[in-house]
Order: C-alpha cells, then structure tokens, then sequence
C-alpha cells in the first residue's frame, strides 16, 4: 500500500537533511494552485522577534494549513515534525490520522522552551507532510542576556523646520527583547498616522510643517525590561516676515498757531524668529522716536514749521530668514483753513444705491503746475436702516483722506477713543433722585462692586448728548447714535446702549456684565472700544465707539449684484467687494477674536450680524451681551434660558457648555457667511433638535461653488466633533494671512463689479 510505505519512510527518517531536500519551502507553498500545505512559524511571548531575553518560557508555534480548494483526500496523514539544529524532536511532533475518515485541514504544534538560555539559539525547522507533499519552514532564534531600553542615536536639542517644508524627526533604541517607541509632543501622545519605521526605529513625519507643530518632542521605549525616555527636542518653525498691519495714508491739518504737533504711524508683522521693524523716511532709515511692542512697531511723527509737506513712510521686517516691506504710506500736512478751499473746477458726484453722495472737485490753482487735490465734503448715511460702504477701493481711499486725522497740540489721535481717566467730581452725582432714582443707583453701585467693575470708565454725562437716531436694538435694550464732548473740547462720535427698561433687574444685570467684559478685553483694532459708561444717574448706559460702517452682513448682502451674465464655464459669485477685501474682512474678525482668546473670554454671539465694518473695511467684533469670563476653567455652562444663536452654535454649547472653541465653531459658521455674501446657514432646518441631530451625524454646511477647497478647510476644521481637534483663533489668523500673501492665488470667485456713477458701470 502507498500509504504505509509512505508512513514507514516517514518514521524512518530521522534527520533533517534527508527529509527535507524533498520538501517544497514555505513560500513556494503560498504560489497559487499549490496543493501542499502552509507552514508559518512564530513564538507567542514575543511575536515576530527573532532576538529573546534569557530566563523566559518561550513557546514555538508552527501552523499549517491545506488550501480551501482541495480534496479532502489530501489531507491524510497529516504530519508536523520539529527539528532543532537539524535534530528530530519527536516530543514535540504532531501525528495525524492514517485512515480516510479521519482528516484535518489544519494543524498546529507547538515547542515548548523553559527558561531559555543561551544554549536555545539556533534553528527551528517544522515540516508538515500529507497525500499531496510536504512544507518545511524555519525560524532562527537567539537568545541573549534581557537588558532594558537605551536610545543608540541622539537627536539635536534644538531644531528649526521652515514653514511648509517637509521634514522628520527620528528614534532609535535598543534592548533584549526589542522595545516599542511611541512619540510625545509637549506630554502628549502623537497619532501613529505620522509615524514610521520598525520597531526599535521610528520616525515623525511632518508632511508640511505648521506653526502649531512647534514644541517639545521626545520619544519613549518600552519593553518588558523597562522603560526609557529620549532627550527633548526643541522644535521651533521658522518663517520669513509677513506684514499683518500696513502704515496708512494720513492727512495731518494744523493749526497757524500750533508750534509741534505728533502723528502716530504703526505696522506689526509676524514671522520667525520674531521680525525687528525698522521705518524708512523718504527711503532713509528712521533712527528715533520708535516704539516697539512685540510684532508692532509705531513711529511718532513730530511735525513744525520746517517739516516737509509731503512725506513717504514704510516699514521693513527683518529676521534671520529674510526680510520684507511693507505698504508705502504717505504723510500729508496742511493747513486747517485748506480744509475749505472754494471749489472752481467742475463738480462730479458719485451716489451708491443707498443714496450716500460723495462730491470731490478738482481745483486748479497756478499757471504752469496741474494740483488736483480731491475733498470729500458731504457724507449723507442713513442710519436708520443701517447704510453699508459699497464703494470700490478708490472711493475709500478719498473717504480715509475726507476723515483725515485733526491734530492739535494736545497730541492727541484718532486712535484714543476717550479721554485719560478723569475722577467723577461732586457735579456728576444726581442732584434730585427720586426715590426711585435713588434705589436704582444703589443698585447699580452694589452690582458694580459685586463685580468689580472698574470705576475709572465712568465719564461724565453732561458730556455725553444721545440723539434720537437709533442704530440697532436687541433683546435688552437699543444703541443710539451720541456725541461726547471731550476734555479738549473736541466732539466724538459714538454709539450708546441703553436698557429698555430702567427698572428690570436681568437687563440691568447684563449690561453691567457687558461692561465688565468690554474692560476686560481692552484695546484692540478689530474689537469696538470702549469709550466709557453712566452708571451713577439713570439711565444706566454703557458708551463705545461709533463705526460708521453698519453691521457686516448688511453689507455684505447690500454687495450682492443681481442683474449679470454668467459665464456657464465659470462659477462665480457678482459683488462690489473683491476677494482681497473679503478675505481680509474674515482675517480681521480672526484677529479680533484672538485677542479675545488670549484674554481668556468667550463671545458666545459670534456672527455677521455681530461684526461692524469701519473706515477702509476694517472689521470690529461687536455685541459683548452675551460674553462670558472663562478664565477659571475654560467653560460656561448655560443655566438661564434666553434667546440664543442656534444657528451659529457648537454641538457642546447646543447641550448647554460653552467654550472658547464654540466660538471657533462659531467663526466658520461666519467665515461661511462671509463667502456667500450674507447666507443664511442650514436654510429648511426648523429646530435645535433637528440641527442637532444632523451635526451629530457628521452633516456641516456645504461647500460654497465658488469657494475653494483650501478655504473650506479651514471652515471644516472649525467644524471638528472633538473641541480639542479645532484650530486655535491665533492659528486661525495665521491660516488666513497665508492665503492673503498668495495674491496669484483665488480662493473665493467672486467678479468684482465696480461702479464709476449711477449712470454707467464697468464689468471687470
């Protein structure tokens, strides 16, 4: 019989040599259509280790397989054989059954090592043998002394990786039995989708490095002998200067009588190494009369008789990878009566589509020389229904001349929006409450001392007249447009809020709350300053600066133009903003938001309808009414109800906890809007409930047609499930201001429609 002269041969061949020179190998086993069996060997203590510690039990595993498509038949006898250094170990072979109604389709034998030693290296070899031919695989060990992980290659202490570049760190680390390496970043554990290498060699990726990669890193190796750590790695990244703020264009007016007056002239530009910021007068370096702060750097201009009437300023930003300049900005000096020349040339006006009217003349004076000098003399806005700038970028740049600076010798600026502090004197008390003035005032005085309001704000209202002109209400009280009659005897315009009603403790509460937050927040180019408060006499009334602009989604749906041809080749979006100026607009909301960040307090009301745009589109976030100090733990928990702005909302702060990352949430929900020119997001969603649920299973709002892939990135990132994954508002900026530099670049499509008079328009 075949059969038993196969098993006696089997039985009689004891050494390894003999039998396996008939044998296929492991990986010719594998080939497809192979009809022998598989063999794969193993060790369970130290999976797919070949190097084992000393003094373990340690177990060989040899699993053979038949393959799925062939006859049973062939699977009988079915035989495992161990050999150790070519010697037969039949204590630990496996024998299979020697009749037809007994077959397996697998087997696996296993090698029992106790307590290894030294002696244990060598080679394992385990043949499985049946009807259709025999596989014989081999595993080498050793086994040396344990010993506990030690790093064999050291990285630098400190590195710097350029922004966007591609770059690695990398870890090696030995030991019996090879340890494992995972990464940490400043304590954190890193995602093993950016780590590569073999066990005891691993290296970080940074496919293109980013300033939140800077940080500390190290590696850690463990085994079952212990564990090590690396030394850190200071990682910094590192980038040329980019200017966040341009000086600007300035018209100084002075009077006969003035001896000196000052200007102040800032830029600010990041970068890596942090940039120095040298200005250029006229192309000649300016050597004094520099402050510098951080990234900004401001340079006071002193002005007299002699000084020239025409002025070229820059900056430059230099840093150890480069260096920069910044916008040229011109300084214009003249005297206070040019502010009323006669007009003789003819008169030509440019009217928006609300109606506001800018005449500018050209005055021709001389025999020989052409002096066109344009004035901006009438601003008409109708506040009542909350006019907008729609106006091309020449138009602002008259209008920035047209609300020229007006500096006398009491140096100050346009940029100080109220007067130094000055102490409340016996005149500003209330000189004839009624009693129930009198318990209003106490009230006052026992919420502000509660919440340690500053008293240093309060101004004093017979300086203070608030018109009739309304500029927006909300759910507490309304804004009206006011006059402030400063210590210098010039008038400020501003914006007043004032309670509904007097006598309502929750609307009395909360603007004292608002107030508090303005403090605490300060100073800041896109935040609405303030200027000061009224809260010793009644009415109680908080008083801030007044943006001319109106409120950025009424100016961005006002910017919309309806009546074009569309190109079918083209998605494209018609406005009277550029791309340029939208982007910036989103920019200056990030900027204004990070301020807000790094004072540890959250908006919560984040929106268009909260944002107010300024001479030459700068944007302020405004309408604190809803802020919270989250300086103690990071979170608010909602507990009041109220009317609140679902819409714009996070997923946490929908289940009532508020953090400073809602407000990220927020900001794509806004940098949304701003893209769609005024949208309203998640257009057909009726509830909280259903917004909820539909966030909660993974919906966001789509991607605007004309908006590029980079950009909504950034919106999605802001819309992350996990806080903790959403980008920073410093990060934010940082992310915006890089797409602002690539100005070959286009990241909204949008045609810019330029308007020349009410008669004619350009398509460009």
């Amino acid at each position: 019989m075949p059969l038993v002269i196969c098993v006696v041969l089997f039985l009689l061949e004891k050494r390894l040599g003999a039998l396996g020179n008939r044998c296929s190998s492991a990986e010719e086993a594998t080939k497809p259509f192979s009809m022998v069996p598989t063999v794969d060997m193993n060790n369970l203590e130290f999976p797919n280790e070949h190097v084992l510690p000393t003094g373990y039990n340690i177990t060989v595993v040899c699993t053979s397989n038949h393959p799925a498509f062939s006859n049973h038949k062939y699977y009988l006898p079915y035989w495992i054989q161990y050999f150790f250094n070519d010697a037969y170990k039949r204590e630990f072979s496996c024998g299979g059954g020697n009749s037809d109604s007994h077959y397996e389709r697998s087997k696996v034998c296993k090698y029992f090592i106790q307590n290894a030693t030294e002696e244990n290296s060598g080679n394992y070899t385990c043949i499985s043998t049946s009807h259709a031919g025999c596989t014989m695989g081999t595993m080498a060990l050793m086994f040396k002394k344990p010993s506990p992980p030690l790093f064999t290659h050291h990285q630098p202490r400190e590195v710097d990786f350029l922004k966007s570049s591609k770059a690695k760190l990398s870890c090696n680390a030995s030991g019996v039995p090879r340890p494992s390496i995972t990464w940490l970043k400043d304590g954190n554990s890193l995602s093993s989708t950016s780590v590569m290498g073999s066990q005891s060699y691993s290296i970080l990726n940074f496919e293109s490095v980013h300033p939140h990669d800077q940080g500390q890193y190290w590696c850690e190796a463990n085994s079952t002998e212990g564990q090590s750590r690396s030394a850190p790695v200071n990682l910094r990244v590192v980038w040329k200067p980019v200017f966040s703020i341009h000086p600007q264009d300035t018209t100084v007016y002075v009077d006969d009588d003035a001896t000196t007056v000052t200007v102040n002239l800032s830029c600010a530009a990041n970068g890596s190494p942090l940039p120095v910021i040298s200005w250029l007068k006229n192309n000649s370096k300016v050597e004094d009369a520099v402050i510098r702060s951080q990234n900004i750097s401001i340079l006071t201009v002193v002005i007299n008789e002699g000084t020239e009437k025409h002025l070229r300023y820059r900056c430059v930003a230099k840093n150890s990878l480069g260096n920069i300049s910044s916008q040229e900005a011109t300084l214009m000096i003249a005297k206070r009566d040019e502010e009323r020349l006669p007009m003789e040339a003819d008169n030509g006006t440019i009217t928006n589509e609300n109606g506001s009217e800018i005449i500018f003349s050209t005055v021709i004076t001389g025999t020989s020389i052409l002096i066109i000098i344009f004035i901006l003399s009438v601003i008409k806005w109708r506040m009542e229904k909350r006019s907008v700038y729609q106006l091309d970028q020449e138009i602002f740049r008259r209008t920035q001349e047209a609300f020229a600076i007006k500096i006398t010798s009491t140096n100050d600026t346009i940029n100080q929006l109220r007067n130094s502090q000055s102490a409340l004197t016996d005149d500003g008390q209330h000189t004839d409450p009624s009693t129930t003035g009198e318990n209003e005032v106490v009230e006052n005085e026992i919420y502000l001392q509660l919440m340690a309001v500053d008293r240093n704000w309060e101004i004093p209202r017979d300086r203070l007249t608030v018109s009739e002109e309304k500029l927006g209400r909300g759910e507490f009280g309304e804004v009206k447009k006011g006059v402030y009659l400063r210590t210098d005897g010039n008038e400020l315009s501003v914006a007043v809020k004032i309670l509904k009603d007097n006598k309502d403790r929750q609307q009395r509460m909360a603007l004292i709350k608002e107030l508090e937050t303005l403090i605490q927040v300060g100073r800041h180019p896109n935040i609405v300053s303030l200027v000061g408060a009224c809260t010793f006499e009644e009415p109680l009334c908080i008083v801030i600066e007044y943006v001319c602009g109106g409120s950025l989604d009424k100016l961005l749906r006002s910017s919309r133009v309806q009546n074009h041809q569309v190109d079918p080749t083209y998605v494209n979006i018609w406005s009277r903003l550029t791309e340029r100026e939208l982007l910036r607009i989103a920019s200056d909301v990030a900027s204004g938001m990070s301020h807000l960040e790094s004072k540890q307090c959250i908006h919560r009301d984040l929106a268009c309808r909260n944002v107010l745009v300024g001479k030459g589109l700068v944007a302020k976030v405004a309408d604190f009414g809803m802020a919270r100090d989250v300086s103690t733990d990071g979170q608010y928990i909602k507990t009041t109800e109220g009317r609140v702005p679902w819409l714009w909302m996070s997923m946490e702060a929908l289940r009532g906890t508020c953090t400073i990352k809602g407000d990220v949430w927020s900001f794509g929900v806004t940098l949304w809007e701003i893209v769609t020119l005024g949208e309203l997001p998640y257009t057909g969603i009726k509830g909280i409930l259903e917004l909820y649920e539909l966030l909660e299973g993974g919906a966001r709002l789509p991607k605007p047609l004309h908006c590029s892939d980079e950009l909504y990135n950034i919106m999605l990132g802001c819309w992350q499930r996990n806080p903790d994954e959403r980008p920073s508002f410093e990060q934010l900026c940082e992310m915006l201001e890089e797409l602002l530099q690539h100005e070959t670049r286009t990241y909204i499509n949008v045609t810019y429609f330029k308007e020349q008079n009410k008669k004619e328009a350009i398509w460009v």
